[in-house]
């Protein structure tokens, strides 16, 4: 039972997730320049999430446990999401 009460709130965040960012980046940056802009960031978040697994079985293998990894990823999640929501709507030029 546990395991499906986790399955349901992953897959609410990561099916929510989809939605939220394509609207992210259509009103930060505009529907005409959403290409250009999403493949210029995108293959910086494909490095980033390929990179983490990496790091973190790193940091498992030199401290054998994986609450560090919690850890920085719990951290880096909080400072983007501050990121996010500190920054302010670009002006919308021409």
């Amino acid at each position: 039972m546990l395991l499906m009460v986790g399955f349901f709130i992953f897959g609410t965040g990561f099916g929510g997730q989809i939605p939220i960012s394509e609207y992210l980046w259509a009103s930060y940056f505009g529907r005409a320049n959403i290409g250009s802009i999403k493949g210029f960031g995108l293959p910086f978040s494909v490095a980033f999430l390929a990179g983490v697994p990496m790091i973190a079985s790193l940091l498992y293998d030199l401290t054998g446990t994986y609450s560090k990894s919690w850890a920085v990823v719990i951290i880096l999640l909080t400072l983007g999401g501050i990121s996010i929501l500190c920054i302010g709507k670009p002006n919308k030029v021409g």
